[in-house]
């Protein structure tokens, strides 16, 4: 990965604010950014039968850049259409917000729908959403079902969406999942759920939703691989050329530093010097330092925990040989299931009949001598 250009030198004679909005809308197209990008990108260009794509990583990893991504380059390709029918309206997106009782509410995620289709009061009807109106959820089910349909949406995001998986009982996470299932299904239009590792929740719930769904992992930066440590330097140069400060910090220097308290996650490395460069420009300093750096970077008990959370994940979600053989185990494909087979075979073979002689009395033709001899010892 090459790093970006400098940041323009003019922008030292801008505003502090300027600078500082700058830097916060400043990205990097790193490569695991660049890979998950292209994986969502292909997967909603040939679905197939996967209407429900779940995106998930760490916190901080970049899937909301990624989403950004998407969103602008579906726009932009759509663009003429668009102009042409108003109504259309290829890609949308909604927060799936925490709810305050502990359950997932329904009626608020499709209101919230609704409103991100710039539609709220589609329907059979006007939709009053005020005070002392109560809309039933399936109702309003039905017209989020007919706005997606109106509008032509091809892909809905669901930004957050580890938030659905609060509920009153852990036996309706199959409910939630197929809820999705079906709108996806009814308008043709993929959903994508994006959220932190408690999406795993709803992975594998039954063969039927697997088989309708795709998993994409955004991975962090591991220290432990050459070719992550290698791009997350790329990364530390980049950011450090395009600080809008006169004099460079030195992050490169300090990479394990960095590295430490972003936990090999490019998001909370970028917030992280955000706020840096805040403090930074509200006190006049020239550049941001290890002091600044360390006054503005997580606790070490805040990353412990976050580690801890993210190595398990990360471990539950390796294929390793015991997932393997336990799946060749229920495939039959076993070395023992193979050895039986063949032992069975075997013993099938050995004591297989023989096929009966011919009738009592009867000589078999076999015994008796072939030739002259015979003529001879018979001739008298």
């Amino acid at each position: 990965m090459q790093p970006n250009n400098d940041f323009p030198r003019e922008f030292l004679k801008e505003t502090k604010a300027a600078r500082l909005a700058y830097f916060t809308t400043y990205r990097v197209a790193h490569p695991k950014l660049m890979e998950v990008d292209e994986k969502l990108w292909q997967s909603l260009r040939e679905p197939g039968d996967a209407k429900l794509i779940c995106l998930f990583g760490p916190t901080g990893s970049g899937k909301t850049t990624v989403r950004e991504r998407v969103t602008q380059r579906l726009l932009e390709q759509d663009q003429a259409l668009m102009a042409q029918d108003p109504g259309y309206l290829p890609i949308a997106s909604v927060d799936a917000v925490a709810p305050d009782s502990g359950k997932f509410s329904w009626r608020d995620y499709y209101k919230r729908a609704l409103e991100a289709l710039d539609d709220p009061f589609y329907g059979r009807s006007m939709i009053p959403f005020g005070v002392g109106v109560r809309w039933s959820a399936p109702e309003m089910r039905r017209a989020l079902e007919k706005a997606l349909k109106h509008r032509r949406v091809t892909t809905f995001i669901i930004d957050e969406a580890q938030h659905v998986t609060k509920l009153g009982s852990a036996r309706k996470y199959m409910d939630q999942m197929n809820c999705l299932k079906s709108l996806a299904g009814i308008t043709g239009t993929v959903h994508v759920l994006v959220g932190t590792y408690e999406l795993l929740e709803f992975r594998n719930l039954s063969g039927q939703l697997t088989r309708r769904s795709r998993d994409i992992h955004f991975r962090r930066y591991k220290a432990s691989r050459k070719e992550d440590r290698k791009a997350w330097h790329n990364l530390l140069w980049a950011f450090q050329r395009n600080l809008p400060l006169s004099e460079e910090p030195n992050l490169l220097g300090q990479w394990e530093f960095c590295y430490e308290r972003s936990l090999g996650c490019v998001g909370i490395l970028k917030d992280w010097l955000d706020r840096a460069l805040k403090i930074a420009l509200e006190t006049d300093r020239h550049t941001i330092d290890s002091n600044l750096l360390e006054q503005t970077a997580l606790s070490v008990t805040k990353c412990g925990e976050m580690a801890r959370e993210i190595s398990e994940q990360e471990d539950n979600l390796e294929e390793s040989e015991e997932a393997r053989s336990n799946l060749r185990k229920l495939l039959g494909l076993t070395d023992k299931a193979a050895n039986q087979e063949k032992s069975g075979h075997q013993e099938e073979k050995i004591s297989k009949p023989k096929h009966a002689s011919g009738k009592v009395g009867q000589r078999k033709p076999g015994r008796d001598p072939i030739g002259g001899n015979q003529n001879e010892s018979g001739g008298d």
